[in-house]
C-alpha cells in the first residue's frame, strides 16, 4: 500500500512531460491575469509564463507609469521588454520643464524591439489653450510595429510634424492620430522630408479631430504605397462652423486621388470637422476603386437655407461627380432631409453607381431608457484624474438635463417612398439610430455610436 502511494506521489504530472513548444502554446492561450499564478507553480512553467507577462503591458495612471520606467533600469527585467508585443500607455502630460519622467517612459518603450501594437495617450489636466503642446514619442520605434494610436486628450492640438516618424515607418500597417494640427504656414507639415514616394506599408490611416491643409494631406498620403482605408472624422459631439473660414473640399479630394486613388477601398470623410461649412464639391467620382463611403449629408446635398453671416461657397458640382462610380455601400449621417439628391441618384443608378447595394442612413435618437443608461454610466465613471474626463461628465449631465430624449424629425411618408425606391433598385436600406453622446461615455471609438432599433420610429 505504501509503495503504491509513493508511486502516485512520484508519478510525473502531465504538464512536465510536454515539450517546450507545447507549453509555449498553452501559455499563449492563458489570460494575462492568470499568468502570475501559473508562473508560481514550478520552475519550468515559470520559465514560460514569466516572459509572457510582459508580452502585453497596460499602463494607466501616474503610479503605474513610474513603475513602468523601472523596467529599463533593472538588468534582470530589461531583457523581458524585448518580449513585449503590445503596449497600452496612458499617463498625464507635463510641460517641458517637468519632462524627466516622460522621457524615462519613452526610453523604456525603445527597449521593446519586438513591439507590434502601440497605444500612447497623454492626458492634460489644466485648461491652457494658449500654451504650446508637444507630443512625446520614442526616438526609435521597433521595426516590427504594425499598429499605432497616438492621442492627446486636452481639447487642443499638437504639431502634426512630430508624428513624421510614424508616417515614415517602413512596416506600420495601421495608424490612428487624434488632435494633431499642421502648425504654421500652409503646407508646413513634412516640409523637411517632402513626399514619401510611396515607400511605406501603411494600409489604414485615421485622422481624428486633426487640422491640416490640402497640401498637408497630399504629403502625408504620399508615404503609403497602397493605402486602403482612410478615416478623416471628428470624435466630438457637435461640429462647430467657424464663420471666417470658407473652403472648397475639391483640393482635398484631389489630394486623395493623386496619392492613393488607385488603391483606396474605404473612405470615412467629415471635412466639416475642420470647422468649415461644407457644400457638395466634385472629386469623389475620380476614386475608381472605392467601395465603402461614409460622409456627412452636406457632402452630397447643399442646405436650402443658411442663416450665417457669409454666403455659402458656390461650387459647380454635377450629380455625376458626387460619388465614386464603384461604390457598394454608402453611409450618410445624421440624415434628416427629404432625400432629393438620393432620389436623383437612384433614378440614374445604372449610370452613376451600378454596384450600389446598400444605403445606410443614421438618425439621431434617444429614448427614456437610453437616457437612464447614459446617466448611470456617467455616475459610475471613476477615472477623474484628467481634465477631459471631468469635462465630459459635466457636459453629459448638462446635455441630459437640457434634452434628455429626442426623436427623429424625418417624414415617415417620404421615408416609405424612398424605401420602396431602394427595393426597386435592389438596394438594401438600413436605418441606424444614434446618440452622439454615447460614443465617449461608452468609449466606442471615433464617430457616433450606432445601433439598430427594432421598432423604427420614423
Amino acid at each position: 500500500m505504501l509503495a503504491t502511494d509513493q508511486a502516485q506521489v512520484l508519478r510525473p504530472d502531465l504538464l512536465s512531460q510536454l515539450s517546450n513548444e507545447l507549453l509555449s502554446i498553452i501559455v499563449s492561450f492563458c489570460r494575462q491575469e492568470d499568468l502570475p499564478s501559473l508562473a508560481r507553480t514550478c520552475r519550468r512553467l515559470h520559465s514560460h509564463a514569466f516572459p509572457a507577462l510582459y508580452r502585453t503591458i497596460t499602463i494607466n495612471g501616474e503610479t503605474r507609469a513610474s513603475r513602468f520606467t523601472i523596467l529599463s533600469y533593472k538588468y534582470d527585467l530589461r531583457g523581458m521588454l524585448k518580449t513585449t508585443r503590445s503596449l497600452h500607455f496612458s499617463s498625464r502630460w507635463y510641460r517641458a520643464s517637468r519632462n524627466t519622467r516622460r522621457g524615462w517612459s519613452m526610453n523604456t518603450i525603445e527597449e521593446m524591439t519586438r513591439l507590434q501594437h502601440l497605444f500612447i495617450e497623454w492626458d492634460y489636466m489644466e485648461e491652457d489653450e494658449g500654451a504650446d503642446h508637444h507630443i512625446y514619442l520614442p526616438s526609435t520605434l521597433a521595426e516590427t510595429l504594425r499598429t499605432c494610436t497616438i492621442s492627446f486628450k486636452c481639447f487642443t492640438n499638437w504639431p502634426l510634424d512630430e508624428a513624421a516618424c510614424l508616417f515614415e515607418h517602413p512596416t506600420l500597417r495601421k495608424l490612428e492620430i487624434h488632435w494633431a494640427e499642421a502648425k504654421g504656414a500652409e503646407g508646413s507639415f513634412l516640409r523637411r522630408t517632402g513626399p514619401g514616394h510611396h515607400s511605406t506599408a501603411l494600409e489604414e490611416l485615421s485622422l481624428i479631430d486633426c487640422q491640416f491643409h490640402a497640401i498637408d494631406l497630399f504629403r502625408l498620403l504620399s508615404f503609403p504605397r497602397a493605402l486602403q482605408y482612410l478615416d478623416i472624422w471628428s470624435d466630438l459631439n457637435d461640429d462647430e462652423v467657424w464663420l471666417e473660414i470658407q473652403e472648397s473640399c475639391e483640393p482635398y479630394f484631389a489630394a486623395i486621388r493623386d496619392t492613393c486613388g488607385e488603391t483606396l477601398k474605404g473612405l470615412r470623410l467629415d471635412l466639416w470637422s475642420q470647422g468649415w461649412w461644407v457644400v457638395p464639391a466634385p472629386g469623389l467620382h475620380e476614386l475608381p476603386h472605392l467601395q465603402y463611403l461614409e460622409i456627412k449629408p452636406d457632402h452630397i446635398e447643399a442646405p436650402q437655407e443658411w442663416e450665417g453671416h457669409f454666403p455659402l461657397p458656390q461650387i459647380d458640382c454635377p450629380i455625376d461627380q458626387l460619388l465614386p462610380p464603384n461604390t457598394e455601400v454608402l453611409k450618410i449621417g445624421p440624415y434628416a432631409s427629404a432625400y432629393p439628391v438620393l432620389f436623383d441618384i437612384l433614378e440614374r443608378k445604372a449610370e452613376l453607381v451600378p454596384s450600389l447595394r446598400r444605403i445606410i442612413l443614421s438618425v439621431y435618437y434617444r429614448d427614456e431608457s437610453l437616457a437612464v443608461q447614459l446617466t448611470t454610466a456617467v455616475e459610475k465613471e471613476t477615472d477623474t484624474r484628467n481634465y477631459s474626463t471631468r469635462t465630459l461628465q459635466d457636459q453629459t449631465r448638462t446635455i441630459l438635463e437640457e434634452k434628455a430624449t429626442f426623436k427623429p424629425s424625418g417624414n415617415k411618408a417620404t421615408f416609405e417612398v424612398f424605401d420602396a425606391c431602394c427595393k426597386h433598385n435592389n438596394i438594401e436600406l438600413v436605418v441606424l439610430y444614434e446618440d452622439p453622446t454615447r460614443k465617449e461615455i461608452f468609449k466606442e471609438g471615433a464617430g457616433p455610436a450606432l445601433w439598430e432599433i427594432a421598432d423604427q420610429v420614423i
